[in-house]
């Protein structure tokens, strides 16, 4: 980490969660739609060696990782951070509950661990299709898609069309990455 030259937030690199058992955190937000950012710094500690954390996320009903492997993303990324994002509604009367579980199917010695949770409330119905509303058009399709608040999302590309990339820390606030869409526009 000594030499590294890219943006890594301080909170990523201090301390993690980390068991063989599962965990639990839970939160008492306010009801309505919520961003669930995961962070993942993922190297060897002590015991736990980084090939074994293995393991799902759940909130609520939403499995949000299933048999995830943190240093397989890791590895793919060339980098041993990284977020994860996602999207769900909590009802009236809700906490929103995340579980870590290793996944003992994997091998006897997994652990699951976390480095950081942020949770944001965000406007309504920025992301999910109003319950008055007419459906959201499915782009090359004569039907609608629905997004109702029983479906959690996951944030896989975020793109600045027409305009080039935006690093993390000239983000808005959230230390997001915006990649430029030239490489993801194709003719036809």
């Amino acid at each position: 980490m000594k030499n590294c030259t890219c943006f890594i937030p301080t909170a990523w690199r201090s301390a993690s969660t980390i068991s063989r058992s599962e965990f639990k955190y839970t939160f008492p937000v306010t009801p309505g739609q919520k961003f669930v950012l995961l962070y993942f710094h993922v190297v060897s500690y002590k015991e736990y060696d980084r090939s074994k954390a293995f393991f799902p996320v759940k909130a609520g009903s939403f499995t949000l990782l299933k048999n995830f492997s943190t240093s397989l993303v890791a590895n793919s990324k060339g980098r041993n951070w990284f977020p994860r994002e996602f999207y769900l509604n909590v009802e009236d009367n809700e906490v929103l509950d995340l579980v870590f579980t290793p996944s003992r199917s994997a091998s006897y010695d997994t652990y699951a661990f976390i480095t950081g949770i942020e949770i944001v409330s965000m406007p309504t119905n920025l992301y999910y299709t109003p319950p008055d509303s007419l459906d959201v058009p499915f782009v090359g399709h004569s039907y609608p898609f629905p997004v109702g608040n029983d479906t959690a999302l996951e944030m896989v590309y975020r793109l600045n069309v027409g305009s080039q990339s935006i690093s993390p820390n000239d983000d808005t606030g959230l230390f997001r990455l915006w990649s430029d869409d030239f490489f993801y526009m194709t003719e036809k």
